[in-house]
């Protein structure tokens, strides 16, 4: 079992790709980066597939995708930074000449984490999210009590 396990349902290819990003991060960093960079690349396709407010960029490219007004404030500058730092460090690992180390590709993994996290939160598809509200509920609250209903939910 992975960190990115609880993404396979909605995305599996998401999933594979975030795996392949966790498993290379000690044994080849600059592997992880790439592939962490690949994952941030077809998660953020889909994002601009899934949400219709979404504006297309002038082009088609990932550093287009990610500074598009329209998206900047649909992520907002957290996660736009997570994002960002994941795409310039996918960049460096493609182009460097010298030796990465884990050092190099634990923070981008990490960071990948918590953009994974926010999507899958944010923008499950419908089904994903009522299932996680349904479990959220608490279990000892009675919901049959008059008293408890609010009156403009009736």
């Amino acid at each position: 079992m992975g960190n990115f396990d609880f993404v396979r349902a909605a995305w599996p290819d998401l999933a594979e790709e975030a795996r392949l990003a966790e498993r290379s991060t000690y044994a080849d960093p600059r592997v992880a980066l790439i592939y962490a960079r690949r994952t941030l690349e077809l998660t953020v396709t889909w994002l601009y597939r899934a949400d219709a407010t979404l504006r297309p960029p002038y082009k088609d490219d990932l550093s287009s995708m990610l500074f598009e007004p329209s998206f900047k404030r649909l992520v907002g500058p957290a996660i736009a930074t997570k994002m960002d730092l994941i795409r310039r460090q996918g960049n460096v690992a493609v182009h460097r000449t010298t030796p990465m180390t884990p050092n190099d590709s634990l923070p981008v993994i990490r960071e990948l984490f918590h953009v994974l996290v926010w999507v899958a939160m944010r923008r499950r598809p419908r089904i994903g999210r009522w299932r996680a509200r349904r479990s959220m509920r608490h279990p000892f609250r009675n919901r049959s009590r008059a008293s408890s209903r609010r009156p403009w939910r009736r």
